[in-house]
């Protein structure tokens, strides 16, 4: 009677582990990068892991690594987004676009999605017109 209620007890807490497996999060995912000529740092956050076929939840933060102000957040820099797949010759297959978001004090990207596994290349150009400065991040992301 003791060994059939182990393997009982084993049978249930691997049925609610299957379970429990079915809806767990899945874990954000960050990168961050230098510019080109080393003037910002820009950090890119995704609620999920970027995958194929739906669009992502992300935001980008651009930070001043040598100009104007190292270590300091700058908020509402124009900044455009492109990229593709360098290896296919294609682009993204939408065009986002990165607005700033007040509410959140953080750039949010709308509208990035990707097509099919592989290679990719994200590109965001910054232009902080006040201090008359021009950079691009680029991000190299397998999928």
């Amino acid at each position: 009677m003791m060994n059939v209620k182990k393997v009982l007890s084993f049978f249930l807490l691997f049925y609610t582990c299957q379970i429990s497996a079915g809806v767990v999060k899945p874990e954000a995912w960050s990168m961050s990068q230098p510019t080109l000529k080393r003037i910002f740092t820009v950090n890119l956050f995704c609620k999920r892991p970027p995958q194929t076929g739906e669009f992502l939840q992300c935001q980008a933060d651009i930070l001043g690594l040598t100009h104007p102000e190292p270590g300091k957040q700058l908020e509402n820099l124009p900044v455009i987004i492109g990229g593709g797949m360098p290896a296919h010759h294609h682009g993204l297959p939408t065009q986002p676009e990165v607005v700033w978001s007040e509410k959140q004090q953080t750039n949010r990207i709308e509208g990035l999605k990707f097509s099919m596994p592989g290679q990719w290349q994200l590109r965001f150009f910054i232009h902080d017109k006040a201090n008359k400065l021009k950079d691009v991040a680029t991000f190299n992301i397998k999928i």
